[in-house]
């Protein structure tokens, strides 16, 4: 599909880690809403990392729930 290029920063002070903006594209592409949670794979082939994002699905709810009124 492309590249996107982006700029990271620090999330907060004090803490390792970072933040940074997911591009519109890869937002429409995967249909990515605020709220939404992704799963990040890391792999190492070779000497070079290989990183695969992608957009869990929601869990679903069981329909058989019953509650006490």
């Amino acid at each position: 599909m492309g590249e996107f290029k982006t700029k990271v920063t620090i999330a907060r002070p004090n803490s390792s880690s970072l933040r940074t903006t997911i591009p519109e594209g890869v937002v429409k592409l995967i249909d990515l809403g605020s709220g939404d949670e992704l799963m990040w794979k890391v792999n190492i082939k070779g000497g070079n990392v290989e990183i695969i994002l992608s957009k869990m699905k929601p869990k679903k709810k069981p329909n058989n729930v019953q509650r006490k009124i």
